[in-house]
């Protein structure tokens, strides 16, 4: 005798609410009418007269009440149906119950935060005979998420999971117990499991930047803006900070959830070039305290100064003209690399000064020169600075003019006398710079100048006695006059050979005459 599944026929020591049964007994040992009783508690529940040499099978069903866990007896008697000799009994049992028993044999979930849904996975394993559909059922203890509810399917000693969602409503950090359930028989039977889990607030951020190529000057604070989105909860924020250079940030303190916060950052650019720089904005939860990092990558541009100045030979600034690239500026922001530079080679300043080319101050020395521009650069040209000398030397010399360097020494020959034919010449007077009297042109230039000589005409004036030595022991006087000048001379009367002989001059021994011309004198 034994019970077996209605629709598996297969054997059962439990059966469960809503199930179908048979009890069957085995009657084939015996042969003829029989009667036969089935009493279970000790009532017959059943009785009537068979034929032997069968198999028979009194169909059942589990009905409410459920006594969960009570077994059940049942004994089957035969009896000769003609005597009435009871011929022998057989008893079999069962447990009854609402449902297969289960076990929750692992739960897991994801992290309990607020504001957000936390899953939790249930895994059932089916310790019955019959394969089962529980209610699965999922909440926090202390309220800190809603219930959730689902049905699984889980065969006989096998395992099923299934995943929950419930949301988290609790938007404080505390501690709370999941409560995990699996019934059946709407929850007139279930096995329950707890474990603790912790409540966290929502994290804020993480953000995500806004912001545009910055331009800058290399070693010129430079500001700048960063759009910060919280894409989380609220955030604190922290800092911001960019290594490697010199900054400042503007920070605001708070970032409320899906904002935009604006953080103005202003960096003095130490390298010139096309960059990016890397800003790691810190920020925390203010209900934890948990300190998060965002990072955004800023791209820079950074120009270096590219200056152009220019002195004299004297060390004084000089005003030029200069070209940068084929700009004419003196000044120019370029990007790192070989950039060209121009200046003129003569620089007209008055008619009577001017400054020309003649160098660099790296030791190149073309008017154009390329540059190599790391940093901020300065070329320097230099010049010299050049006056005109005014020389008005007539009518013995040709007039014109001269440059000199400012601040050299100018000097220039001038000859006392300049022959202009046989027995006339101009004699240098005198000599003047600027009007004032010098006695050499020799002076150190400090500005434009005007040379001036002063001449006088002379004639040559010839007195030539011959043999006799008529003037001052000689025969001959030669003297230059100043054209329109008195010349005049005194001849001796006589004038001795030896002693018993002279020369008489024949004629007036006083000469007087105005030159105006060359004069030759033979006196007789």
């Amino acid at each position: 005798m034994y019970f077996v599944d209605a629709s598996t026929l297969q054997p059962r020591t439990e059966l469960y609410l809503g199930e179908y049964f048979y009890l069957v007994f085995d009657l084939r040992q015996f042969s003829g009418p029989l009667y036969v009783t089935i009493s279970q508690g000790g009532n017959v529940i059943a009785a009537g007269t068979v034929n032997g040499g069968y198999v028979y099978g009194l169909p059942m069903e589990i009905m409410p009440p459920i006594n969960q866990g009570q077994t059940y007896t049942y004994v089957v008697s035969v009896y000769d149906a003609n005597t009435g000799r009871q011929l022998g009994t057989a008893s079999a049992s069962y447990v009854e119950k609402y449902c297969p028993s289960v076990e929750i044999s692992n739960v897991a979930w994801t992290s309990f935060v607020s504001g957000t849904r936390a899953n939790v996975t249930v895994t059932l394993k089916n310790l019955g005979q019959s394969g089962w559909t529980y209610t699965v059922s999922a909440w926090t203890q202390g309220g800190s998420t809603g219930r959730a509810s689902t049905s699984l399917s889980v065969p006989a000693g096998g395992s099923a999971a299934t995943t929950l969602s419930l949301p988290v409503t609790s938007f404080s950090s505390t501690s709370d117990t999941l409560v995990v359930e699996a019934s059946c028989a709407g929850g007139q039977w279930h096995v329950t499991a707890r474990y603790p889990v912790q409540i966290v607030p929502p994290r804020p951020g993480p953000f995500s930047f806004t912001v545009a190529t910055v331009q800058a000057r290399l070693g010129q604070p430079t500001t700048f803006t960063i759009g910060a989105k919280n894409l989380g909860y609220d955030a604190n924020l922290v800092s911001l900070s960019i290594p490697g250079v010199q900054y400042s940030v503007n920070l605001p303190s708070t970032a409320p959830a899906g904002s935009t916060v604006p953080i103005q950052v202003t960096f003095t650019p130490a390298v010139a070039g096309e960059y990016s720089l890397t800003a790691t904005l810190t920020y925390k939860s203010p209900v934890t305290g948990a300190t998060y990092q965002d990072t955004v990558s800023v791209p820079v541009v950074v120009y270096a100064e590219l200056a152009v100045s220019a002195e004299d030979q004297m060390g004084n600034p000089v005003p030029i003209n200069a070209s940068i690239d084929g700009q004419r500026n003196s000044t120019l922001w370029v990007l790192p690399g070989t950039h060209t530079v121009s200046v003129p080679s003569v620089v007209q300043l008055s008619p009577d000064s001017e400054l020309v080319f003649s160098g660099w101050s790296n030791g190149q020395n073309t008017p154009t020169i390329a540059v190599n521009v790391q940093g901020n650069t300065v070329v320097q040209a230099v010049y010299t600075r050049m006056y005109k000398i005014t020389l008005n030397l007539g009518p013995a010399m040709p007039s014109g003019a001269e440059w000199a360097a400012g601040g050299s020494t100018y000097s220039k020959e001038i000859p006392q006398y300049v022959s202009i034919g046989d027995g006339a010449r101009w004699a240098l007077q005198a000599l003047y710079v600027n009007g004032q009297p010098v006695s050499s042109l020799s002076f150190v230039v400090t500005g434009p100048a005007v040379v001036s000589a002063s001449w006088v005409k002379q004639f040559r004036v010839v007195v030539d006695c011959g043999q006799a030595a008529c003037i001052n022991g000689g025969s001959r006087l030669e003297r230059w006059v100043n054209a329109g000048g008195n010349f005049s001379v005194a001849l001796p009367q006589y004038v001795p050979i030896n002693s018993t002989a002279r020369w008489r001059l024949a004629g007036q021994p006083a000469v007087q005459l105005v030159v105006n011309g060359p004069v030759a004198i033979t006196p007789n």
